[in-house]
């Protein structure tokens, strides 16, 4: 089953937290409204429209957005990337999400 949406379990990461940390999950959805299931599925950062801030993240083999930069809510408070979903028949669908970055009191 193709995917026809794909989720991001979080959205948020704190300022000057160390590259590696989790941003959140993603999840590929069929035409059912079900999770497809992992095997065959692959994630990627691509380019298009939303991603302006792919080169700062990166995405495991489990499917986690990993952050690959320390973050300074002073000189950003808002990222965007752009992720594509390939399920194991070559079909694939393109989603960008916004990141916000939390400000932690000094």
């Amino acid at each position: 089953m193709a995917p026809t949406n794909l989720l991001l379990s979080g959205a948020t990461v704190n300022e000057n937290d160390l590259i590696g940390v989790a941003i959140g999950q993603l999840t590929a959805i069929g035409a059912n409204g079900q999770s497809l299931a992992s095997p065959g599925l692959t994630f990627s950062l691509v380019a298009g429209a939303g991603d302006a801030d792919n080169s700062r993240f990166r995405i495991d083999a489990g499917g986690q957005l990993l952050a690959n930069a320390v973050f300074d809510r002073e000189i950003r408070s808002q990222l965007t990337v752009r992720i594509r979903v390939r399920d194991a028949n070559g079909q694939a669908l393109e989603k960008s999400f916004s990141i916000a970055i939390n400000n932690l009191p000094d």
